[in-house]
């Protein structure tokens, strides 16, 4: 099992409790002033977290305030292009970008908050700036 120190907190799980989705920033130390924008999606018991970055032109999935889901709630919708993604894979399955990945970050639950991977953080953080 992997230790607490090796994840970093996002949010509460309740604030998934209504929308099913959310976005949340986090700061990354070497660029505090550039928050990373992350997807958090609640699919039954789990949750997965993305990065809020489409594959196809590159710029948040969302138009509206952490409104990711299709009408359906089925999928994660890109509201510019109407890219579809499978909520447990991030794979996309219709639109513009098929076949191509959103970025997965490794998530947790404890003590009623959700934790997303340092490690995976880091990588993103990468995609992010470099």
């Amino acid at each position: 099992m992997e230790s607490t120190d090796d994840f970093l907190v996002v949010a509460p799980l309740g604030d998934l409790a209504d929308t099913l989705s959310r976005e949340v920033f986090l700061c990354h130390a070497k660029f505090p002033d550039w928050p990373i924008s992350l997807m958090l999606i609640k699919q039954e018991e789990e949750v997965y977290c993305y990065l809020n970055v489409c594959p196809h032109a590159r710029h948040p999935l969302n138009l509206g305030d952490h409104q990711f889901l299709s009408k359906e709630k089925d999928g994660i919708l890109c509201r510019s292009h109407g890219a579809r993604f499978k909520v447990d894979s991030g794979v996309c399955f219709l639109g513009p970008c098929v076949g191509q990945v959103l970025s997965r970050l490794n998530t947790i639950v404890r003590n009623g908050f959700i934790l997303v991977s340092r490690i995976d953080f880091e990588r993103v953080a990468q995609e992010v700036f470099f």
